[in-house]
Parts: C-alpha cells; structure tokens; sequence
C-alpha cells in the first residue's frame, strides 16, 4: 500500500512540475536581457508571484529533508515515526526540493549562486546513488542487515537444499 501511495506522490509532483515548465518554457528559453519583456516575467522570474513561492517551497522542503537525521540521531525524536517512512520523505524532499528551486532560479545560475546549484544537484545525486547501494546490502525479514557469516550460512543452506 505504501509503495503505491508514494509512487502515486511521485507521479503528481513530477506531472506538476513538467506542467510548471511546459506553462514556463517560453519564459525559459527567452534570453536573459529579453526576459523582463516577456508576458510571463512577472510570474515565473525568481521573486515573481509563481517563481518566489517555488523557491519557498523547494528550501522548505530542503530544509525539512534534515528531519530525518535528527529523527536518526536523537532519542527524543525516536516518536515521531517509522525510520523507514521518515527515509521516504526525506528522499522524496530531497528529489522534489532541488526541482523546485531550479525552476525558481529560472535557469539563471551564474556567479556564486552556480558553486550552490551544482553542489546541490552532487548531494542529490550521490543520495539517490546511496539508496541504490542500500537495497543491495542483503537483509533478513525483519530489515537487519546481515553479516558476511549470516549470508554463507544462508547461501550453504540453498545449497544443500538444491
């Protein structure tokens, strides 16, 4: 159930996001001194009506993604959920947050502001690279992650039983 209901959240936020850049694109693809002159400036530049409350959007969601260490780290945020559903929004902050700012910056990314957006999209990309790597550690039922005795003990038993 769960999984659906995230891939559901998955499919909306990216299909609102391609229709925020499809809606903006003509703005987008406008060079940079023509923008001001562009019908769509006024809602789709960085402090615009459409492109300020996105980047309000993506750092709040950047910001909330750091939730998931403090629930990690600390006893006293062990209530606020299962560690597997807090890792699920912090994966989904951390792939809708950057696109969300992106699309506020406009495509606009010069000066110290481009060191910014590159080290993010790194830290978001070497995220999703770090949850691939943890489905590979091999795991038993209950989610433990198994030592190297515990994997040649199971795979001695498939042996025998092949």
């Amino acid at each position: 159930m769960h999984k659906r209901l995230w891939t559901l959240i998955y499919i909306v936020s990216i299909g609102v996001i391609l229709y925020i850049a499809t809606s903006a694109w003509p703005y987008y693809t406008t060079p940079y001194a023509e923008r001001p002159f562009n019908p769509l400036h006024s809602a789709f530049k960085p402090g615009g009506s459409i492109g300020h409350g996105l980047g309000i959007i993506g750092s709040l969601m950047m910001i909330f993604m750091l939730a998931y260490s403090l629930r990690k780290r600390i006893r006293a945020f062990y209530r606020w959920g299962r560690l597997s559903t807090c890792l699920n929004i912090h994966i989904y902050f951390g792939i809708i947050g950057p696109l969300l700012v992106v699309l506020h910056s406009s495509f606009k990314l010069n000066g110290i502001i481009s060191i910014s957006f590159w080290s993010m999209l790194i830290v978001m990309f070497s995220g999703i690279l770090g949850r691939y790597l943890y489905l590979k550690i091999p795991r038993d039922f209950s989610g433990e992650e198994l030592s190297l005795q515990k994997v040649q003990k199971e795979a001695e038993q498939l042996a025998q039983q092949l």
